[in-house]
């Protein structure tokens, strides 16, 4: 949706940048769980969201960073359902199968534990959004006023 109840097709880094903050923060939650079940969380630093990111990254166009793709794809999915084990030792098999999940039921599950960060990052970046939208339009005939020589 966009402005005046209408519909456009927008791309480019204002597109991008609330999709990738909403992946690097559903990241942080599973990390962070992941912390508390096994001590070990690799997401710690910006360098190690970056590299973890990238590790999931799908290379599009040109070999590595191109002004097109940037450095790819994320493939969230992988990125949220794949996890770190800490331990070397081999599992033990078992004679019963484990049960097939859904595709996709997992990532559900996990977005409706954490809608709440979810929500969080959405607020802010449309409060950032507002802000930038306003520093645009502050010079513009339309909005002067009596209160903008203030």
């Amino acid at each position: 949706t966009y402005l005046n109840q209408s519909y456009a097709s927008l791309s480019g880094t204002s597109m991008a940048c609330p999709f990738m903050a909403g992946v690097i923060a559903l990241m942080i939650a599973k990390h962070k769980e992941q912390e508390k079940r096994t001590g070990k969380n690799d997401c710690k630093t910006v360098q190690d969201i970056k590299d973890h990111l990238l590790k999931y990254t799908n290379d599009k166009g040109s070999l590595g960073k191109d002004n097109s793709w940037g450095y790819g794809v994320v493939d969230v999915q992988k990125l949220l359902a794949t996890t770190t084990t800490t331990s070397t030792t081999p599992k033990p098999t078992t004679t019963t199968p484990a049960p097939k999940k859904e595709k996709g039921k997992s990532i559900l599950a996990f977005l409706k534990k954490h809608a709440g960060w979810v929500m969080f990052g959405a607020f802010l970046l449309c409060a950032l959004g507002v802000f930038l939208y306003s520093c645009a339009y502050e010079e513009s005939e339309e909005f002067k006023s009596e209160w903008t020589d203030f």
